[in-house]
């Protein structure tokens, strides 16, 4: 690799996205997607209609309270943050605002800070599903009906999995290793 590439390589992993791969043997969430409101239904109504507030609060507990340490808009997951002295100078503003006006974004950016602590993915109907409702409320405002509910669900998801395995990175990375070793 020449000097050039290795530069434009640091620039877009420090300013764009994280180019590592993650090597992880990864399991899959411990409840489907379509099956997250009968499993946490009262998670998944509160999810229906305080969408905004679900989003902030699940975030918050994920990043363990610190949001002036670990907290990035959409948690990098859209490409890293281009404001960071905003961000680091009034976070809780910044993820109410983040939850408030791009919901959809705020719980996919829990989801990938999940998926990058405890080493979860996604199968591959719950991924096709995902990037289908994403697409559509992205071109189709008539879509926000139907994102709300969606979006429950996948919080009720990622509710449950963080409740499973706690919610300290190394806790949720260690329970998360006993059970792919013992499967």
């Amino acid at each position: 690799m020449t000097d050039s590439m290795k530069k434009a390589k640091n620039f877009v992993s420090d300013n764009v996205v994280d180019l590592e791969k993650d090597t992880r043997v990864k399991v899959e969430w411990d409840i489907h997607l379509c099956s997250s409101p009968c499993n946490e239904p009262l998670y998944w109504i509160v999810g229906c209609i305080l969408g905004p507030c679900t989003a902030f609060y699940h975030r918050y507990t994920v990043l363990e309270s610190d949001l002036a340490n670990r907290y990035m808009c959409c948690q990098g997951n859209y490409g890293k943050c281009w404001c960071p002295n905003q961000t680091r100078q009034c976070p809780t503003l910044c993820l109410a605002l983040e939850a408030l006006c791009l919901t959809g974004m705020c719980v996919s950016g829990t989801r990938h800070e999940i998926m990058k602590v405890a080493p979860v993915k996604d199968r591959p109907i719950e991924f096709a599903i995902i990037i289908t409702v994403a697409i559509m409320s992205f071109f189709l405002a008539a879509m926000q009906p139907i994102a709300a509910p969606f979006n429950a669900c996948l919080m009720s998801q990622q509710f449950h999995e963080v409740n499973k395995r706690g919610y300290r990175n190394e806790k949720m990375t260690n329970e998360t290793e006993m059970k792919t070793t013992s499967s």
